[in-house]
């Protein structure tokens, strides 16, 4: 149990950490699509090494293929994309709180896409993920529209992205195959 919250912690850290390298790239005037594409390469390559080497790389079957296609370059691409496109318009902090409306999303598919009913306890939590965004931008909502829609396009997608694990084919994918696919198609 001790090695997973390390590794949730380092996890946690370098996701943080790619925001960071991410906003400052892009006051570089490097492009969000170079930032996608080299961000993916080096997990394709460094991921597919390791499974290359370890004998653990799994052929997906060509329905995984088809919604790794999807979900990957809509999904999980999409987000990445656009959450480096809105750092343009607004501050890396607030389009990122905002990305994290995903939640969001995830319920909302859901409902729409697999008839989930919303309970009071998933009503709950959404109505803190709210809360909790309004108090980390300390209620003040001047932000940049365009940065606003990018922000929250990017929590759509990711969005999406989350709903096709738990329910298209690429949730029987293990986690270092899902992301070696993932890395590739959006590469």
């Amino acid at each position: 149990m001790f090695k997973g919250i390390v590794i949730s912690v380092i996890g946690a850290a370098a996701y943080g950490f790619i925001s960071l390298f991410t906003k400052n790239l892009v006051n570089l005037s490097v492009t969000s699509d170079t930032i996608l594409v080299s961000r993916f390469l080096i997990i394709f390559l460094v991921i597919g090494l390791y499974l290359a080497t370890r004998k653990k790389l799994v052929k997906p079957t060509k329905k995984q293929i088809r919604d790794l296609l999807i979900y990957g370059v809509i999904g999980y691409g999409g987000a990445i994309f656009l959450l480096a496109e809105s750092y343009i318009f607004m501050p890396m902090s607030q389009a990122t709180m905002i990305h994290f409306s995903y939640p969001l999303f995830v319920a909302f598919f859901m409902v729409v896409f697999y008839k989930e009913k919303i309970t009071w306890v998933k009503a709950s939590a959404l109505v803190l993920t709210c809360l909790g965004i309004a108090f980390l931008m300390e209620f003040n909502f001047t932000v940049n529209l365009v940065g606003l829609l990018i922000a929250l396009l990017s929590g759509a997608a990711f969005g999406l992205y989350m709903v096709s694990v738990s329910e298209s084919s690429i949730k029987d994918l293990d986690p270092l195959n899902l992301l070696f696919y993932l890395a590739l198609v959006v590469v």
